[in-house]
């Protein structure tokens, strides 16, 4: 949907080939010598998994989809694992979206029961969906808790879908702060797959997305409160320079 999107599309595509096959690969290190190395492809199931821990007083959770099992496992660990944190930073750099409902979940912990996530339409304008937050578990029997403590998001351009909505409700709602890049601007929606007749299957986007404030995110995306770029000493020192800034605006708020 977006040039960032496109590159990333195109940079994955360059991997793709026959399992065992190899692909030859260049870079240059941080003295400025090229290397060249030769990768075997291997293809492994994609898990999707919650990541919780604690650093400081504050509370880290990352996550690369939104689904059912993410949203009772992350509603369980603000109530456990991470009871007692004086701030959260939630890690959407690599999500790619995932279910409404399991967003809405999470969103939940953090809004008012009844208020608005956005609003998709269809192709005649019509409103096809309005997710709101919740009182109650969709996924479990319990009642959600209300958690009021500081939040910092951190995004980047592979932070799409229904983790671009998360985002624009959470920072609308004046409840979080988010750090990192723009994310992807991919929102819009398909209603279902249509099967063809040499066995495959077409996805047409069919629904649009605003935030409840009218926003339109598809192509442009959200733009961070705090821009922190990735800088090439960064990786080779293994510094997370938007996790920095995180913790630091965290600190700040609690003092």
């Amino acid at each position: 949907s977006t040039v960032a999107a496109a590159r990333l599309r195109a940079m994955a595509t360059l991997f793709e080939g026959a399992e065992g096959s190899l692909v030859k690969v260049s870079w240059t290190d941080k003295d400025g010598k090229e290397h060249a190395a030769s990768l075997r492809r291997d293809w492994h199931a994609r898990e999707i998994t919650l990541s919780v821990r604690r650093q400081g007083e504050v509370g880290v959770i990352s996550f690369d989809a939104f689904t059912s099992s993410v949203a009772v496992e992350f509603l369980r660990a603000l109530k456990t694992s991470l009871r007692g944190v004086r701030g959260l930073v939630i890690d959407l750099r690599g999500n790619g979206g995932g279910e409404a409902e399991a967003m809405a979940e999470m969103a939940s912990a953090f809004l008012a029961g009844g208020q608005s996530l956005g609003r998709f339409t269809d192709r005649a304008g019509r409103v096809a969906l309005e997710p709101h937050a919740r009182t109650r578990m969709l996924y479990g029997a319990d009642e959600i808790e209300r958690n009021g403590l500081p939040l910092v998001l951190l995004t980047s351009e592979r932070t799409a879908s229904a983790a671009e909505i998360f985002t624009a409700a959470l920072r609308e709602a004046g409840r979080a702060t988010v750090v990192g890049t723009n994310t992807c601007g991919c929102v819009l929606a398909i209603r279902r797959r249509h099967q063809l007749p040499d066995g495959g299957v077409l996805d047409i986007s069919e629904m649009d997305y605003r935030t409840a404030a009218g926003t339109r995110l598809e192509g442009s995306g959200i733009a961070p409160d705090e821009r922190v770029l990735v800088e090439r000493k960064d990786l080779f020192n293994d510094y997370d320079r938007a996790l920095a800034l995180a913790l630091k605006l965290l600190k700040e708020k609690n003092h």
